[in-house]
């Protein structure tokens, strides 16, 4: 057994600080689930306005809404 006392290289001490590894990054699964949960649901309403409006003011049966309403 040696009593010499060690060197700053022998302890792994060095003059140059050591790059930090870099933070880990959150799981962005739940922000883009979200994205596509809102964008779904845009796309869905805006079909669905399309629809209503190409129908026109017909009901689903191919009647007129508003002689529907006349003879209710």
């Amino acid at each position: 057994m040696s009593l010499t006392p060690l060197s700053d290289r022998e302890r792994g001490w060095s003059a140059v600080p050591e790059p930090k590894p870099l933070a880990r990054l959150r799981p962005r699964a739940p922000l883009t689930s979200l994205r596509l949960t809102v964008a779904a649901t845009v796309a869905g309403l805006l079909i669905a306005g399309g629809t209503a409006a190409l129908a026109g003011p017909y009901d689903s049966s191919g009647q007129r809404v508003a002689e529907a309403r006349r003879a209710a």
